[in-house]
């Protein structure tokens, strides 16, 4: 679903030109919104920098290939909900992609490939998030 969304070309270049990316989740276990944005990042050829955990949320930065910045933050929103991830949300300026609910899997365990839409298949770019979140970590 998530990858979807991009195949509008109006949608395609707002992610060119995105200046922050905010994935919500329920879970207190972040792994999955992370792979999630550093999924986005991979697939949009950005450049992840550090990536730190504060006040309750993970925040970082990435630079696009025209080395423009990108704020990435990956916080929780209602913790008592379903766990997984319920908003993926992409800014470029005043204009924005809100993607709400991209996943509605309980098994925080499949969350990621549901986002995608590949559930039992491997997840195309998962190699590459692992990658850009090493990134991340690493520059911290």
């Amino acid at each position: 679903r998530v990858a979807a969304c991009f195949d509008a070309p109006a949608a395609l270049a707002l992610l060119g030109a995105a200046t922050r990316i905010e994935v919500r989740c329920s879970d207190p276990d972040a792994a999955t919104p992370l792979l999630l944005a550093a999924w986005l990042a991979a697939r949009s050829r950005w450049r992840v920098g550090a990536l730190v955990h504060d006040d309750g949320a993970w925040r970082g930065t990435a630079l696009r290939a025209d080395d423009g910045e990108v704020a990435i933050v990956v916080g929780h929103c209602d913790p008592s909900g379903p766990a997984g991830v319920h908003a993926l949300v992409l800014s470029a300026g005043e204009d924005a992609i809100e993607i709400v609910e991209p996943v509605a899997e309980p098994d925080a365990a499949r969350t990621f490939a549901a986002a995608l839409r590949t559930f039992d298949e491997p997840a195309g770019g998962y190699p590459q998030a692992l990658a850009a979140l090493a990134t991340g970590w690493e520059a911290a």
